[in-house]
Parts: C-alpha cells; structure tokens; sequence
C-alpha cells in the first residue's frame, strides 16, 4: 500500500490505484479506513462510493465513473423537443 502515491489536485485515480485503496480498507476495520483517506488524501464517502462499485462491478467498476461503460444509461426518449439553452 505504501507504493501508492496521492494524485496532483487536478489528477485521477487510475483504476488499479482505486482497487488498491479499497483492498487495504478492507483490511481493517472503520478506524483504519478513516487514517486511510487521510494517508491517500480521499475523503471516506468517496471510498465508500469506490468500494460500493467495485463489490459490485469489479475493476471494470472503478473506471469510467463507476459504472461499466456498456452499462451507462443513454437518453432513449426521442419524442421530447429539445429545447434551447436560454430559453
């Protein structure tokens, strides 16, 4: 876990450092989870969020905003006007 390095303020996770972040808490118990986002510099709702997607998705869950991309939903309501911005 010490190898994993907090990103720039403007720079992602990978996916792969995001899985990793989530086996240590996993480790241990709340507390630890608690100096772990502080170490990492992640707040803890986004490592619940992290470990919510991946139980569910896997690694693939970890990229793309959390959801597996072939699962993102599209708009399939073509029949509403598109209005314009402004009015």
């Amino acid at each position: 876990m010490s190898n994993i390095k907090t990103p720039n303020k403007h720079k992602r996770w990978t996916a792969q450092a995001k899985m990793e972040i989530v086996l240590e808490g996993l480790k241990g118990q709340e507390t630890v989870v608690a100096e772990l986002c502080r170490r990492v510099g992640i707040s803890q709702s986004m490592y619940y969020e992290w470990k919510e997607n991946f139980t569910k998705h896997g690694l693939e869950g970890l990229k793309h905003g959390g959801k597996p991309a072939k699962k993102r939903p599209w708009r399939t309501n073509f029949d509403e006007p598109n209005v314009p911005l402004g009015g």
